[in-house]
C-alpha cells in the first residue's frame, strides 16, 4: 500500500475520533479494523433471526460527554440520541415497585442536591450523606493515585455502604464495570465532578433512537470516507513495523504492508501489546499493558409481541440485569423490543447461557407485567468477557499517554490517561488527543 500519514489499528472510538481529527488537520489516514463493521464493543452486528441490528451492548450518553458529542455533530448523527425525559430515571423493582431519580434539568447545580433528598430508594440519612458528597465532589481536585481508596472505601469514609446503597451500587458498576470493593474511586470522582454534581443539561442521560450501526457507524464512516480516509474492514494487522533504528515505519498485515512514519494503536492493552514486536514489548512503557485485569459485560436482546417497556430504559436494583432499555422507536404502548446490560457481575461467565437468559427474562416479568415469558418471539445473549480494563486503585500511575518511548508509534483507547472511567468519552477524547500530540512531534 502507498506511504500515508497516519495508520490507525482499530475502528471503535478511539480510532474513529483520531482518524476525524487527522482528517481536519490535513493528515491523509488508513483505518485498520479487524472486525466486519466500525464501532469496536459499541459497534452491532447484524442478526438474520432478528432481522435487524443488534448492538453488541447498549449505551448511555451522559450530557457531560462533550468529546462524543463534538464527534456526533461532525459526522451528522447528533439528533440519534434522545434525551426526552433522560433526567428522570425509573428505578423498578420486583412487583413493579417504581422509584423516581432525578439527575438533570434546567437548573443550577443545587438540583443535584434536591433531586437526590427525593430519591426513596435509599434512606432519608444516606440521602443526606450522598448529598454531602455530591457537595465535596467539586472541590476534590489534587487525586493522588498513590492514596486512592477504592470506590468502596471512599463511600465508607461518608458513612455510605455501598452495598447496602442501591443508588451507589448501580451507579459504580454501571461507571466504572467494576465492582466498587475493586475498583479505585478517582475516575468515578472525576465522572461525578463532570456530570451529576453540575446539575442541569450536562446531568442528563440519553439513549440511541437506533442501532449504533445505524445511530454512527454508517455515518462516521460516511463522513471519514468522503473525506479521504481509507477504511479497511476484516483487516488484519500482525504487528507494527520498525526501522533498524527503532522508528515506526508502518503495519505488517496478514496479506501485505502499509507505510507510515506514524502508527495509532487504537486498540485494548492486550491487543496493543500483541501487535508490538518483542523488543518493544519488553520496555518497561509497554510492560504495564500487561498488568490490566478486564470486566466482563452481558447483553440480553428480547422481541416481545406487544410492548413491555414503558420507559426508554430503567435501572433494575437487585436483579442480574441491572439496566433495560427499550430498542429503536417507541411503540403505542412502549417497547415490544428491549435489551437488558449486566455489567462486572461476579462468576457471570459461569453462569450458563440458557441459565443466564433465563434469569433475565423470568427477573424482567417480575419487575414489568406485561412481560410475560410466553410472549418472547426471539431472544439472544451476547457476552464480552473482556469488555473494559479494571480500573484498580493507583490506575493513573499505568494508564498511558498517547506518546510513546519508541518514535511515530502512539497509543489511544478508553484506558489511557483520561483519568476518566473506560467510557464512549474516554475512548473520544483519548483519540482526538492523541492525534493533538501527533502533530506536535
Amino acid at each position: 500500500m502507498p506511504h500515508t500519514d497516519l495508520i490507525i489499528v482499530g475502528g471503535g472510538w478511539a480510532g474513529l475520533a483520531a482518524a476525524t481529527a487527522a482528517l481536519q488537520r490535513g493528515l491523509s489516514v488508513k483505518l485498520f479494523e479487524l472486525s466486519a463493521e466500525l464501532g469496536g464493543r459499541s459497534g452491532a452486528f447484524r442478526d438474520n433471526n432478528f432481522d435487524e441490528w443488534l448492538d453488541i451492548g447498549p449505551h448511555v450518553f451522559i450530557g457531560a460527554y462533550k468529546r462524543t458529542f463534538s464527534l456526533l455533530d461532525t459526522w451528522g448523527s447528533k439528533d440519534g440520541i434522545d434525551f426526552g425525559d433522560g433526567g428522570n430515571i425509573p428505578w423498578i423493582y420486583p412487583n413493579n415497585r417504581t422509584e423516581w431519580l432525578k439527575t438533570g434539568d434546567d437548573r443550577s447545580k443545587l438540583s443535584a442536591f434536591l433531586n437526590l433528598l427525593s430519591f426513596n430508594s435509599i434512606s432519608l440519612p444516606d440521602r443526606l450523606r450522598t448529598a454531602n458528597i455530591l457537595r465535596v465532589v467539586p472541590d476534590l481536585r489534587n487525586l493522588d493515585p498513590h492514596t486512592e481508596p477504592t470506590v468502596k472505601g471512599f463511600l465508607r469514609k461518608f458513612g455510605i455502604d455501598v452495598r447496602k446503597n442501591v443508588f451507589w451500587y448501580n451507579l459504580a458498576v454501571a461507571v466504572m464495570n467494576g465492582a466498587p470493593e475493586t475498583v479505585g474511586a478517582w475516575p468515578l470522582v472525576r465522572a461525578l465532578r463532570e456530570g451529576l454534581t453540575s446539575g442541569g443539561s450536562v446531568a442528563r442521560i440519553g439513549v440511541t433512537r437506533q442501532n449504533f450501526q445505524k445511530f454512527f457507524c454508517d455515518y462516521a464512516e460516511k463522513y471519514l470516507k468522503s473525506n479521504g480516509c481509507g477504511i479497511f474492514k476484516r483487516s488484519s494487522v500482525t504487528s507494527v513495523k520498525l526501522s533498524e533504528s527503532g522508528k515506526v515505519k508502518g503495519v505488517k498485515l496478514k496479506d501485505g504492508e502499509c507505510e507510515s512514519n506514524n502508527v495509532l494503536l487504537a486498540v485494548s492493552p492486550l491487543d496493543a501489546s500483541r501487535l508490538l514486536p518483542g523488543s518493544v514489548r519488553n520496555k518497561m512503557f509497554f510492560r504495564t499493558f500487561s498488568t490490566f485485569d478486564y470486566s466482563p459485560i452481558a447483553s440480553v436482546h428480547l422481541n416481545y409481541s406487544c410492548p413491555v417497556l414503558e420507559h426508554p430504559f430503567a435501572c433494575l436494583p437487585g436483579g442480574l440485569a441491572e439496566w433495560v432499555f427499550g430498542r429503536g422507536e417507541q411503540e403505542h404502548g412502549g417497547w415490544s423490543r428491549v435489551n437488558t446490560v449486566t455489567s462486572a457481575s461476579p462468576g457471570m461467565s459461569e453462569i450458563s447461557r440458557d441459565e443466564f437468559l433465563d434469569r433475565v427474562i423470568l427477573d424482567l416479568a417480575e419487575r414489568l407485567p406485561k412481560a410475560k415469558p410466553e410472549i418472547i418471539t426471539e431472544a439472544r445473549l451476547v457476552r464480552s468477557k473482556r469488555a473494559t480494563v479494571i480500573l484498580k486503585p493507583g490506575s493513573d500511575l499505568i494508564r498511558p499517554e498517547a506518546v510513546t518511548p519508541t518514535d511515530g508509534l502512539f497509543i489511544a483507547g478508553d484506558w489511557c490517561g483520561t483519568g476518566l472511567p473506560a467510557t464512549i468519552e474516554s475512548a473520544a477524547r483519548s483519540g482526538w488527543d492523541a492525534v493533538q500530540q501527533i502533530r506536535k512531534q
